[in-house]
């Protein structure tokens, strides 16, 4: 048999021989003698066998290795107590976007066949509390570490949704483009990443920490994106638009332009910083972000909110949609996707989503708040009035009971109230939206000219376009409404009219009404 696969080895370096195109001068014809066909054969024997190896140790250093771009990833348990824990993490892991692409490569911690370069090692303590810790493998050291503390929320959840950004950012950091940073820095990013993933009021600290790494690797962009990201919603978050802020976060941008002139991080906190109207160049800004990161959660979640502002609703739904995708594990995402469709006039959808949402996370309290809304606006009155999530005072006492019997008597009830209120942009919003819903946009536009009323804020308009302002928008007066917000001279200027412009039951033509206001500016 050796010799038999001697032979056809012979043979077949003899026909490839024979069959490759011949250069000038290179290649002399074949001599068909038996001492010139032994020394092509082991020629090729030789090169084939040195093929081989080579192949072989690629295989095995992509094994051990798990090169930049194809991160080999395990989840350990701690001791036994703690297996199931690590194999739910590790399921949860599987669907994320990374590891669906084969750019991270997920192994079970208790398998021997293959060395990871990244650990995670999930310890239980008791069925809501314990601990989940981030290793490198080159050198043991810890990279991260969190303590779950008691809780309602599943702790497999829990830890897969730290685990998954924290996965994400190592990414970040050890894909070959990311600039080096030192094992120290980090540390201190993935720290800040995993704070991200709960991002509330308080984001001063997650930014002091994400301002230390890039000025360590002012060269990473990674960090300069979830720097700008953090600050943007830090001053969002805090109203602050003193110029001491607003220049320290035209530094940034320029700072994170000069690690990646492509940062679509920097192209949205440039759009944050931009006031409305005009809206034109705040979402050209954030479209540019888009094109520069079809990926980003952060640009789809911002963009499908301008999307929603200018009654873009169906590319608003498809924006949610993906960052669903792109972020399987995080409830607040499904529970932005739910809504966006119940606003988009989805609602039959919109709770068949709710229901399996549900199931994956059935102590999400975003998912809670998101019921609350549908059953505010679209559904029983009775179930919002008895969800804990709901704040008390007369003032939702009125609501509820203009809600539940809308006549006259308590329509003046509410209105009178609204009209002796100081009234805040989110309250005004409010009250347009319950005259609106139970069919009275005569008193929404009443409320409107309220003497010394705030100016409704073009970045609230996305409730304009919900279905339960149906009524409001049959009001013509609603174009010149539009017409002040800075809605007409986006839909104009870029042809990209609102959905609601094609319901047949619309009284008017908001192409024609909209021509008409503007016909008066030039008089």
């Amino acid at each position: 048999m050796h010799g038999a696969s001697h032979d056809g080895l012979a043979a077949l370096a003899e026909a490839i021989h024979a069959r490759a195109p011949a250069s000038a001068g290179s290649m002399a014809p074949v001599v068909r003698r038996t001492s010139a066909r032994r020394k092509i054969s082991k020629r090729w024997i030789g090169l084939a066998v040195g093929l081989l190896l080579t192949l072989i140790l690629a295989g095995l250093l992509w094994r051990t290795l798990a090169p930049p771009g194809a991160q080999l990833v395990s989840v350990a348990a701690a001791n036994a107590q703690s297996r199931q824990l690590a194999r739910a993490i590790l399921v949860q892991l599987a669907s994320l976007p990374s590891a669906q692409s084969g750019s991270v490569k997920l192994i079970d911690g208790s398998s021997t066949d293959r060395k990871p370069n990244l650990i995670f090692q999930a310890a239980a303590v008791g069925p809501t509390s314990g601990s989940l810790t981030f290793i490198s493998r080159r050198d043991g050291s810890i990279l991260w570490s969190r303590q779950f503390a008691a809780s309602d929320v599943d702790l497999a959840q829990r830890q897969s949704v730290a685990a998954a950004k924290v996965l994400e950012c190592a990414i970040d950091a050890l894909t070959p483009r990311a600039a080096r940073v030192t094992r120290e820095v980090l540390k201190m990013y993935l720290d800040a990443c995993s704070a991200m993933a709960d991002l509330g009021w308080e984001a001063g600290p997650v930014v002091a920490s994400l301002r230390h790494v890039t000025k360590a690797a002012p060269k990473f962009s990674a960090g300069w994106a979830k720097l700008l990201i953090a600050e943007t919603h830090s001053l969002i978050i805090s109203e602050d638009r003193s110029p001491a802020a607003m220049a320290q976060l035209r530094a940034d941008i320029i700072a994170a332009r000069k690690a990646d002139p492509q940062l679509a991080e920097a192209s949205m906190a440039e759009a944050m910083m931009l006031p409305m109207p005009p809206i034109v160049p705040v979402i050209a800004l954030v479209d540019r972000a888009k094109s520069q990161n079809p990926n980003s959660e952060t640009v789809l979640s911002e963009h499908s909110l301008l999307m929603q502002m200018v009654g873009r609703t169906r590319e608003a739904t498809d924006d949610a949609r993906q960052v669903t995708e792109l972020d399987p594990l995080s409830a607040e995402a499904r529970s932005d996707y739910i809504l966006t469709l119940a606003y988009a006039d989805q609602i039959a959808e919109a709770r068949q989503q709710l229901a399996l949402a549900k199931r994956k996370w059935p102590d999400a309290k975003t998912l809670a708040q998101a019921e609350l809304s549908i059953e505010l606006r679209y559904g029983d009155p009775q179930k919002a009035l008895a969800s804990a999530l709901m704040p008390p005072g007369p003032g939702r006492d009125d609501y509820l009971a203009l809600r539940m019997n809308p006549s006259n008597e308590n329509v003046e009830r509410f209105f009178l109230r609204a009209m002796r209120l100081d009234l805040t942009a989110d309250q005004l919003a409010f009250g347009l939206q319950a005259f609106s819903e139970v069919g009275r946009p005569d008193k929404a536009y009443a409320l409107l000219q309220k003497p010394g009323l705030i100016s409704f804020p073009t970045r609230s308009a996305y409730i304009l376009f919900r279905p339960h302002m149906r009524s409001f928008r049959a009001d013509r007066r609603f174009m010149s409404f539009a017409k002040r917000l800075g809605l007409l001279d986006f839909w104009q200027s870029t042809a990209k009219w609102p959905v609601f412009c094609e319901d047949p039951r619309l009284p008017y033509d908001c192409k024609a009404e909209a021509a008409k206001l503007s016909s008066l500016d030039h008089h």
